[in-house]
Formats: C-alpha cells, sequence, structure tokens
C-alpha cells in the first residue's frame, strides 16, 4: 500500500457537528478521529482499487445522517457488528439466501451517524462512509469504516449482506487454484442498479477483490408484504 493517496488530501467541508456525536471534547475531537480513520490502510486500499493510479485527490464531506434505528435484529452500536476471522471466511459456505427478521431498534442514546465523503479525482468521484458514535463517559467519539459506495442497508444489515457476499466469493475462489493468496475478499464499492419497486424490492451491485482478482455479485433485497422479514439473495454476476 503506498499511503500516499490519502495522506495528502486533506478533508474538507466538515462542518460543525453536535455534541452528542463529537463528546466533551467538540469538534476538533471529531474531526481527529475521522481523520485518524481516513488515515487506514484499508481506506487506501479501496481507493487504489477504485481510482488506480491517481496522485491527486480531493475529500469533501457530503454531511452526516443520523442512525435512530437499524431495522435488523440488533442495535446498530459499533462493537455488535458482525466479524469473521480470515481463516473462518476461508471455510464457510454461501449463506445466500436467507431470510432476516426486521426488528425496529432504537439507537440507544441517538448519538449515531454516518458520515458520507466524497472523494474525487482523475474524472472519477468515490464514496466513503464511516459510522460515528459517541459513548460516555470516553473523552473521544470512535469512527469506524462502512462499506464504500451506495448502499440502501443499514449497518446491521449491512454487515450480514458483506458476510454472504464474502462468502459466495469464496465459493467461486475454491473453483479456481490458479489464484493463490492469502488475501481475504475486500467488499470496495456498492452501487444501487434498480431502486425500491411497488413492492418494496430493490437490487445492488457489490464489487470485490483479492488478489488482484475482481468480481461483481448482485443481491436482491425482497421485504415480506407485513415488513417483518427481509429476503436477501446474491449471485456472482461477473469475475475478471
Amino acid at each position: 500500500m503506498s499511503g500516499l493517496l490519502v495522506a495528502f488530501a486533506v478533508l474538507s467541508s466538515l462542518s460543525p457537528r453536535p455534541l452528542s456525536l463529537t463528546g466533551p471534547l467538540g469538534q476538533p475531537a471529531y474531526e481527529a478521529a475521522v481523520n485518524s480513520e481516513l488515515a487506514l490502510d484499508g481506506i487506501d486500499v479501496r481507493i487504489e482499487r477504485y481510482f488506480g493510479v491517481c496522485k491527486t485527490m480531493s475529500l469533501e464531506s457530503e454531511g452526516f445522517e443520523a442512525v435512530t434505528d437499524d431495522r435488523t435484529a440488533y442495535l446498530p452500536t459499533l462493537d455488535q457488528i458482525l466479524t469473521q476471522s480470515s481463516e473462518a471466511r476461508k471455510a464457510s459456505a454461501p449463506r445466500f439466501p436467507e431470510t432476516i427478521t426486521l426488528a425496529t431498534a432504537a439507537a440507544p442514546d441517538g448519538s449515531v451517524a454516518i458520515e458520507h465523503i466524497r472523494v474525487a479525482g482523475c474524472g472519477k468521484t468515490y464514496r466513503l462512509n464511516l459510522m460515528s458514535k459517541y459513548v460516555a463517559p470516553a473523552l473521544m467519539p470512535i469512527v469506524n469504516m462502512m462499506e464504500a459506495g451506495h448502499s440502501l442497508t443499514t449497518p446491521g444489515l449491512q454487515a450480514r449482506t458483506e458476510a454472504d457476499v464474502v462468502n459466495q466469493v469464496q465459493e467461486d475462489r475454491r473453483k479456481r487454484p490458479d489464484i493463490k493468496c492469502a488475501m481475504v475478499p475486500l467488499v470496495y464499492d456498492i452501487r444501487v442498479v434498480s431502486p425500491p419497486d411497488s413492492t418494496g424490492q430493490w437490487r445492488e451491485q457489490w464489487d470485490t477483490y483479492y488478489c488482484q482478482a475482481s468480481q461483481t455479485t448482485e443481491v436482491i433485497f425482497t421485504p415480506s408484504a407485513d415488513g417483518k422479514t427481509l429476503a436477501v439473495d446474491g449471485k456472482l454476476i461477473s469475475t475478471r
């Protein structure tokens, strides 16, 4: 990783955030937490994959949206996002399709938000999404990276879908012994290709890659008529 693309880009347009997000140290603490997350290798990896070689980048805040509920079976707190070790992901089987029971669960204190950051360079634009939360009595807010791009999924649902997408790619990977490396597939971009129709169903495409091999998985989200469950299904539509 070069670590240069983000390091030399200064985040602009980050207007003052409410105290419920910044904590007692105010805006400087929030900006420090955001910039610290933007400096992670994981951000560089995604940006480099999307832009290729591009030495002139700009980062601009597009504002934030408050998270008042997660609409999945667990709250959108940062420590509850499901994770899997690299070895567990390599060995796991695809879970598509699955049906998720939805529950409207209020954020515990209203201090959760998603910061949207527009990255521009070399004629392309990209979107980073960071979930921020302040938990008293800490001095600093917590900021964690979400998936990049545009998705209609909430934080908890996004974590569930990410696991399914990675497992789907791993299933294909087992059929390609010619590609050898220890890298776990990484989601680096998402886009909505079909907005919700009259039944509420929508489609997204999730781009992943590992070892310089890229894949696209189309994911279909279908809510039940009563709104209590969400069927999630996906298929690998391209590898390159």
